[in-house]
């Protein structure tokens, strides 16, 4: 029982950080510091794992084994690389410190516990619940097998029954422990997001609301007013022709933003059919190809066959127009690379729309589909919100990855025919 005792504590030393992250620092809208998030887990993930050092839950040999391995592999898995190495090396060294004619049992343990880890960090936050689950089963495993043998067996110590419950203890803990904290990280971010998808949808109700009556109010004085106008430009002489070029164009440009918001407010219910997704996006191409080419942009198209979605045509190609223009209009040199690729993954047909252009910084992304947000000079903001309301009644997501100076990666993910609920 004094062993359960000491297993209970550091359980709860090891994910109180992890809950105070994902409460207080995994949602960088609610971070105060100018620290980086990563920075901050990495000091929380820290600070127990200094005090499960001098903790032991039991003596493996050469290799004093408590919960600290958890904190390791929280920090490659929800984390990245060189957190969880920076982790590791700091273990080693305390671990020679204490006995370093334990190196070669030290460096075997490590090894193994946390090759896997290494190896999936960076691609763990796209595998599918269950996956993380049974893998976050194998991997506590791993890591106290890997510890037992580093300890025991490579010094030929016997083991008696007394050790092997022991042994069998640890693995249920150690596998216990961490589905626990996969859980309670999962359902936590789950739950973020779920809260940012509601504000949003009440934030695009009441825009939709206004949009509508706003809208039409202010295009019929304007279809008016551009009416006369032209009227006028056929009497008018030369310089008041140039004038009238420029209240004209800028009619216009009232008459798309009204557009933008028609389309917005204009929620009624589409027919949906099957489509195929490969003769879609070679559509698409075909006709965006144009516009591309007098930009001087090399795009190109790379997509397979068999890919099926439930949808609208229509409103998707409104939406793929829409990505394609803007990664084009963001190219401001010579050298323009536009790539679309269409793959499916995990039940998803996912089109990327690749740029090698201006790119975006955490601030504009996070501002990125707001109503009137553009970072172009031209432009009501608009397109992008409309395009991700099309895509949200496709029962799927709009992902943005950009670096500054680097170019965006957009991402359009849409259920695969057969799994939209």
């Amino acid at each position: 029982m004094e062993i359960m005792g000491r297993v209970l504590i550091q359980f709860f030393i090891v994910v109180f950080p992890i809950i105070v992250y994902q409460l207080y620092f995994y949602d960088r809208s609610l971070l105060r510091s100018k620290w980086k998030a990563e920075y901050i887990l990495l000091v929380l993930l820290f600070i127990p794992l200094c005090i499960l050092g001098n903790l032991p839950l039991f003596n493996f040999g050469h290799v004093l084994l408590s919960l600290y391995p958890l904190l390791i592999l929280y920090a490659f898995l929800y984390g990245n690389r060189k957190m969880g190495l920076t982790l590791v090396a700091f273990m080693t060294i305390v671990s020679l410190y204490i006995d370093f004619s334990s190196i070669f049992y030290i460096i075997f343990s490590f090894l193994a516990s946390y090759i896997l880890p290494f190896f999936l960090s960076g691609k763990w936050n796209g595998l599918p619940k269950k996956c993380k689950y049974i893998v976050g089963a194998i991997i506590p495993a791993v890591v106290v097998l890997a510890y037992w043998l580093g300890g025991w067996n490579l010094e030929n110590t016997p083991v008696d029954w007394h050790e092997k419950w022991i042994l069998t203890l640890l693995v249920v803990s150690f596998i216990l422990s961490f589905l626990i904290i996969i859980y309670v990280t999962e359902y936590i971010q789950k739950t973020i997001k779920m809260k940012y998808a509601i504000q949003e949808a009440e934030k695009f109700s009441l825009i939709s609301e206004m949009s509508a009556g706003v809208a039409h109010e202010v295009r019929n004085p304007l279809t008016v007013v551009k009416g006369f106008i032209q009227l006028i430009d056929k009497d008018s002489n030369e310089k008041n022709r140039e004038y009238i070029k420029l209240v004209l164009s800028e009619l216009n440009r009232a008459e798309g933003i009204i557009t933008d918001f028609l389309q917005f407010a204009g929620r009624e219910h589409t027919d949906f059919h099957e489509i195929e997704m490969e003769g879609l996006l070679k559509n698409v191409h075909c006709i965006m190809s144009t516009f591309t080419n007098l930009k001087g942009i090399h795009f190109s198209l790379e997509t397979v066959e068999g890919l099926y979605i439930e949808g609208n045509a229509s409103k998707l190609k409104q939406v793929y127009y829409n990505m394609i223009k803007n990664a084009a209009e963001a190219i401001h040199h010579n050298n323009g690379e536009l790539q679309m690729n269409c793959y499916e993954s995990n039940k998803f047909v996912y089109v990327e729309i690749i740029d090698n252009g201006l790119g975006m910084d955490e601030v504009e992304l996070k501002r990125i589909g707001e109503p009137f947000y553009t970072n172009k000079t031209s432009g009501s903001g608009l397109g992008v919100m409309v395009s991700k309301t099309i895509v949200a009644d496709h029962g799927g997501s709009i992902i943005y990855d950009s670096k500054k100076g680097e170019g965006t990666k957009v991402s359009i993910k849409l259920p695969l025919y057969g799994t939209k609920k």
